[in-house]
């Protein structure tokens, strides 16, 4: 989507692919969360619009990597089965390069959660098998969103994040 969001800032009313798109879209479902935030991105003037596509654009990049693209498109972790069953998951990264450092951290934080979820919502807060994090290199994966609150929930839930 980002490639077919071409913008003209000397044509503020020049219509792409994604702008079609979204007009069969708001036709559809005129109330749908995408079309809300379509058009407050379309708000935007070309040369702030064209700033925001760079960016995504930038952020986006890693995924125009096709291992890349193949690695996140199906689940071959069986997260869900942590918590469950006895299970050992050892995932290493490079010490040199952090390139691809924020895939384990999307890992972590779909993990964190699932687990929190999984307790609460199937087995009244606890799982029928105790899990225990060795986190060696948690400091060099990066950011995972709310971490603070999460570990907070984790521990009272009697996880254990090392």
């Amino acid at each position: 989507m980002i490639d077919a969001s071409e913008v003209r800032e000397e044509d503020e009313n020049f219509k792409n692919a994604v702008d079609y798109m979204f007009e069969a879209l708001e036709k559809e479902k005129p109330n749908h969360f995408a079309v809300k935030q379509y058009k407050k991105y379309k708000l935007a003037a070309g040369k702030t619009a064209k700033s925001i596509l760079i960016s995504c654009g930038a952020r986006l990049a890693p995924f125009d990597i096709e291992e890349l693209r193949d690695l996140m498109k199906e689940d071959e972790l069986e997260l869900d089965t942590l918590g469950e069953k006895k299970t050992a998951l050892f995932v290493i990264i490079s010490d040199t390069d952090d390139t691809f450092n924020f895939v384990v951290s999307i890992m972590y934080s779909q993990l964190f959660n699932l687990l929190c979820d999984k307790a609460d919502d199937e087995y009244g807060g606890r799982l029928p098998v105790h899990v225990r994090c060795l986190l060696d290199e948690f400091a060099n994966i990066g950011l995972i969103p709310k971490f603070e609150k999460l570990i907070a929930i984790l521990e009272v839930e009697k996880y254990q994040l090392v």
